[in-house]
């Protein structure tokens, strides 16, 4: 069989033309399998995902970003830092009189919303005073929760038991909730990058909550949700943050209780009207998640810029990262297959080699980073891999076979 090139067509006579005929048919039938195979692979996330989306998926991610021209003018984050609590005797639960203070000051700069991203599952004695504020808010306030994901490892019954807590605080505060749940990839053959990529679904069960930010974006009166759970980053502005962000300043804890008005920027008020403003922690230990974004920002994340990254997204209405229907995707990474197939058939490149792996990697980048960039596509990572792999250990293995059976006919004809 000929999988091979030829100098011109009209040098093959007609058994040769179909055996070459034939040898395409074969390679084409063959990648398409290949591809078949990836694209089941990625629907399972059975690859090594740590090093396959670091080096292909996030770098595309990171490169292929849009940056925003400046300041957004429509969300704003207020965080509750280290410096913040250094004078409170307890760092968590973090003290809900301080949550209290906040919640009413920055209602009282007639923001468009206030979405809390903090959870309550455990009581304390000053839940009254932040249940106060929270029914008291002229601005609507959307609540963050927990849903019992990432939490199967712990002691059922203290599970079970905070997340009652929690709902007994959701009931008496009175307003909407969403579940704060960030996703990463887990493969059945990887644990996983720990890099966060998606905004996870509601659970499949009755009553449960809507995501945070979807919540949030309802809200305000955005009704189109993201059909799409993967993240649309945006980068910051070259010269300025992405969001308006407000430190609370470290002070006395007995001024949460009389009021943060001295404790705050004198523009408080002028900065935060009409925005969405989210309020959250910048801890050391926790909420912290490394993003795409990490290999050109160099820096982990707190969950609270996460979540103002997929607001940010739900509230442009544009900018979702779409996929092709699987027949199309099928198409494309059977292509990649070919490609890889023949580079390793014609030139011999030995898939474990460095050749190989510099060619079919740039062309998987330079595919997967112009369909990222320019038309907000996302082609599956595992899928390419397994093209590039499967298409050229298939080329190889080919051209060995024609090598050895042309060797074989010329020691016949001898």
């Amino acid at each position: 069989m000929q999988f091979g090139r030829h100098d011109g067509e009209e040098s093959l006579d007609p058994p040769q033309r179909r055996r070459s005929i034939a040898g395409f048919g074969l390679a084409f039938a063959f990648c398409c399998l290949v591809g078949l195979l990836g694209l089941e692979l990625d629907r399972r996330d059975i690859a090594l995902i740590d090093t396959l989306d670091e080096h292909l998926g996030d770098w595309r991610v990171a490169l292929g970003s849009p940056r925003a021209p400046d300041l957004r003018s429509d969300i704003a984050v207020v965080l509750i830092t280290e410096q913040t609590l250094l004078d409170y005797e307890v760092r968590s639960p973090i003290d809900r009189s301080l949550l209290a203070g906040l919640i009413a000051a920055v209602d009282a700069a007639d923001p468009r919303a206030i979405g809390v991203d903090i959870i309550f599952d455990r009581p304390t004695p000053a839940d009254t005073r932040l249940l106060t504020a929270i029914k008291s808010a002229t601005a609507p306030v959307i609540l963050g929760a927990v849903d019992g994901r990432g939490m199967e490892g712990e002691d059922n019954g203290a599970t079970m038991e905070s997340l009652k807590r929690q709902d007994t605080f959701l009931a008496a505060a009175g307003r909407p909730f969403g579940h704060l749940m960030l996703e990463r990839k887990q493969g059945a053959m990887a644990d996983g990058d720990q890099v966060v990529r998606y905004v996870a679904a509601p659970l499949a069960k009755a009553g449960a909550p809507a995501a945070f930010v979807d919540v949030i974006s309802r809200t305000v009166g955005v009704e189109r949700t993201s059909a799409a759970r993967t993240v649309s980053w945006l980068r910051a502005p070259r010269t300025h943050p992405l969001f308006l962000t407000i430190a609370i300043p470290r002070h006395k804890p007995d001024a949460a209780r009389t009021g943060l008005a001295g404790h705050l920027p004198p523009a408080w008020n002028e900065l935060l009207k009409g925005r969405i403003v989210l309020i959250g922690g910048n801890l050391v230990d926790r909420d912290q998640h490394k993003t795409p974004l990490r290999l050109v920002e160099n820096a982990q994340t707190p969950g609270v810029f996460i979540h103002a990254q997929a607001l940010a997204q739900r509230l442009d209405g544009n900018r979702d990262i779409r996929t092709w229907p699987w027949w199309t995707t099928l198409l494309v990474v059977t292509g990649v297959a070919l490609a890889c197939f023949y580079s390793a058939l014609w030139l011999r490149l030995n898939p474990k080699g460095f050749a190989f792996g510099f060619v079919g990697l740039a062309l998987i980048g330079a595919l997967s980073i112009a369909a990222y960039t320019f038309a907000r596509i996302d082609i599956p990572s595992i899928a390419l891999a397994t093209a590039w792999a499967g298409g050229g250990i298939g080329g190889f293995v080919a051209g060995w076979l024609e090598r050895s059976l042309a060797a074989g006919h010329l020691e016949t004809e001898e």
